[in-house]
């Protein structure tokens, strides 16, 4: 609340130090390759990952998803160390 708060009335983020405002939680993935496609039809879209299999695994999923269901295409791309 108080982070909110004082991003809404001076523009920085507490946390961060930043403009861009900290988010807790996981994103809804659904929600930000939609966003994506719509703001970039016809267009191929590079996800690249290197992280968790959990997470992998949905961004995967999500890429796929959205890629049948519009005009955009997300090629997903996972790295491991």
């Amino acid at each position: 609340m108080v982070q909110a708060l004082n991003h809404a009335k001076h523009g920085v983020d507490i946390l961060s130090g930043t403009r861009v405002r900290t988010h807790f939680a996981r994103p809804n993935w659904k929600e930000v390759f939609s966003s994506i496609a719509r703001k970039h039809p016809n267009s191929t879209v590079g996800v690249f990952y290197c992280g968790i299999p959990t997470v992998a695994k949905e961004l995967k999923k999500q890429a796929q998803e959205i890629s049948q269901k519009t005009s955009t295409r997300f090629e997903f791309h996972k790295e491991h160390f």
